[in-house]
């Protein structure tokens, strides 16, 4: 991709992308304005289209957040509002920590438009069973909605082996990013193009990360913008993450009535989910009494294994997509700075989206 003048960047600046720029690398407005020399109020102006840099300030504003100062101009037309997402734990995570996790999911997106534009990637094919706000959680809905997620995707009532390759095979993008804040577990985007989830690195917990993912996937199928903020689509996502999971009619007679906690790790290995998960699911489905399960929960809580299960399931869950389409494109001489030069993103911010094993935030 040609490199684009800084003059023309002037002429076609646009500020809401300078502000994702910003986002992205967790700076305040006055910080940024410190480091490239302006007032606050002058940045904010750039910011909010009400004037533009001078040629010096855009090279000064792409050195400071090692951005390409081509990233400055408009963008496709995708959603570009970081703080559309769904968040988990919404009222315990920071604004700042919001933004900065909202803003890698929409450069995980321009990064998979920009590979597609070169490699075939799965078609979208997210089923949506839309649970409009009815005052009240929708926890039955939400359950047959992730019996027909299965059923069409031809899941039948196995365990899913691997949560995170089943979405990808269906067109949603996966990416993993280091937590910023322990509050940020998971989360998910719509997206003109596709969906992104994005999986967070916290404890390392295998079975915790399959039901984030699978409780993001939720969101997708059954979650629209305007519910943003409603506390009842948690627990929808949750009801759709434990069906997805352990479906109802081939889990109900493997469950125990007390807690076996030799069987229930078992099931654990079999099903990949937590002990907890399936505790809580012992106590939906009727087969522990709430007696029973809030004595279990005791036990755990006694046990030290809230955090800190027995029996860990082997390895966390990687991403494949991106890479594997990275790694097709350099097999055919497109390297990764040139796919970051098309994409106009950071080649940190392309290689912590697109490359194996667990990522770390940069440091700017």
């Amino acid at each position: 991709m040609m490199v684009m003048p800084d003059e023309d960047v002037v002429a076609l600046f646009a500020g809401d992308q300078l502000r994702l720029a910003r986002l992205a690398r967790g700076l305040t407005g006055a910080e940024l304005a410190d480091r490239v020399g302006v007032t606050p109020a002058a940045l904010s102006q750039y910011e909010n289209g009400k004037s533009r840099p001078t040629k010096a300030n855009v090279a000064k504003l792409a050195l400071a957040l090692g951005f390409p100062s081509s990233f400055f101009v408009q963008a496709s037309g995708d959603s570009e509002d970081p703080r559309e997402a769904f968040f988990r734990s919404l009222s315990r995570t920071t604004v700042k920590s919001r933004d900065l996790a909202g803003t890698h999911a929409i450069m995980v997106g321009r990064l998979a438009s920009a590979i597609e534009r070169r490699v075939e990637l799965p078609p979208v094919n997210i089923p949506r069973y839309a649970i409009t706000a009815t005052g009240a959680d929708n926890v039955e809905g939400a359950a047959a909605a992730a019996t027909r997620v299965r059923e069409e995707w031809g899941l039948g009532l196995e365990p899913v082996s691997h949560v995170v390759r089943v979405m990808e095979a269906n067109g949603v993008v996966v990416a993993r990013l280091a937590a910023s804040s322990d509050t940020v577990d998971a989360f998910s985007m719509h997206r003109r193009r596709r969906p992104v989830v994005v999986l967070c690195f916290d404890k390392n917990d295998a079975a915790r990360a399959r039901f984030d993912a699978a409780h993001e996937l939720g969101h997708l199928v059954m979650h629209s913008k305007d519910r943003l903020g409603d506390p009842s689509v948690e627990r929808e996502a949750h009801a759709f993450a434990a069906e997805f999971l352990m479906p109802a009619d081939a889990i109900r007679d493997q469950l125990p009535s007390r807690p076996d906690w030799r069987r229930l790790v078992e099931l654990k290995h079999e099903w990949g989910v937590s002990l907890q998960a399936l505790l809580y699911r012992c106590r939906e489905l009727g087969t522990m009494t709430n007696h029973v399960y809030r004595r279990a929960v005791t036990e755990i809580n006694q046990r030290n294994w809230r955090t800190a299960e027995p029996s860990p399931l082997e390895e966390v869950e990687q991403a494949e997509l991106l890479p594997a389409a990275v790694e097709l494109l350099e097999a055919n001489g497109i390297s990764i700075e040139m796919l970051a030069a098309d994409a106009r993103l950071p080649l940190d911010i392309v290689r912590r989206s697109a490359t194996r094993g667990r990522p770390r935030m940069p440091v700017i």
